[in-house]
């Protein structure tokens, strides 16, 4: 036999009290949760405090004067009137060295950081990876690629090019290389838009 409507209108205050009831002792909510979303992958790669817009930075123009004397620089300047490379050297004949600076379009930061023996590290608060220069022994140069744009990093590489340096190790050079790559990203903060 069919329950009669006032029964069933009944039967569903009651149900309806009993949700409220329960839903009132419960300490999960009354509406449905969303499914969750699937978890970000974070990037292991630290992220940079601002973007620096470089392209009207003379890169040459990012160690003064009077930082280039206590570097002991007798040289420097780009090829080909580049400004977004330039490079600074000591002595022309035993022991000399130097470092070389440039603006990377497109940027290979992600490579460097991921490259063997790369080191994040950071410069001038932007992140960096300290790695060895390409095609040179390790022990003679380092190299710092600084993440600096979406689409631009900032390198900065030290090098004893004839190797003759008394004790120089892979540590030595990568002193040399981030002394110049603090003093360049302090200036080029000061210059970039």
């Amino acid at each position: 036999m069919p329950a009669s409507p006032t029964i069933r209108a009944g039967l569903s205050a009651l149900v309806v009290l009993l949700t409220a009831g329960l839903a009132s002792c419960s300490d999960t909510p009354t509406s449905p949760t969303p499914e969750a979303s699937p978890p970000t992958r974070e990037s292991p790669l630290p992220r940079r405090p601002v973007n620096l817009h470089v392209d009207q930075v003379d890169m040459c123009s990012l160690l003064s004067q009077a930082e280039r004397a206590n570097l002991k620089i007798d040289e420097f300047g780009s090829n080909d009137n580049n400004t977004a490379v330039c490079s600074w050297s000591v002595g022309r004949g035993a022991q000399s060295y130097g470092w070389l600076a440039k603006f990377d379009v497109p940027k290979r930061f992600e490579q460097a950081a991921r490259g063997p023996g790369a080191r994040l590290t950071s410069v001038g608060g932007f992140p960096a990876a300290q790695t060895s220069p390409a095609r040179f022994d390790p022990t003679y140069g380092c190299t710092y690629v600084v993440d600096i744009a979406p689409d631009q990093d900032f390198t900065v590489g030290y090098l004893n090019d004839n190797k003759d340096i008394p004790g120089m190790t892979h540590e030595k050079a990568c002193q040399q290389a981030l002394s110049v790559a603090e003093l360049t990203m302090a200036n080029l903060k000061a210059k970039a838009r």
